[in-house]
């Protein structure tokens, strides 16, 4: 398997490209197969100020819920 290295990866196997001033978000394809449809997606509105190793949002998928 290969990971890309310029990819931030968390333990709910949620991942993070930086682009710029922007950040990606994605989900591995583990995740992607093993916790279901998402159901939802809340994130901060644009030009919100994050702050490292705190949660800024929430994905829900069928199976869990985990933080951002």
């Amino acid at each position: 398997m290969i990971t890309p290295t310029e990819l931030y990866y968390s333990k709910d196997h949620i991942w993070i490209k930086v682009e710029d001033n922007r950040v990606r978000l994605g989900i591995t394809g583990f995740a992607q197969t093993t916790l279901g449809e998402i159901v939802f997606l809340d994130l901060p509105e644009e030009g919100n100020s994050l702050t490292i190793n705190n949660s800024f949002g929430d994905v829900g998928f069928i199976e869990t819920t985990p933080n951002l």
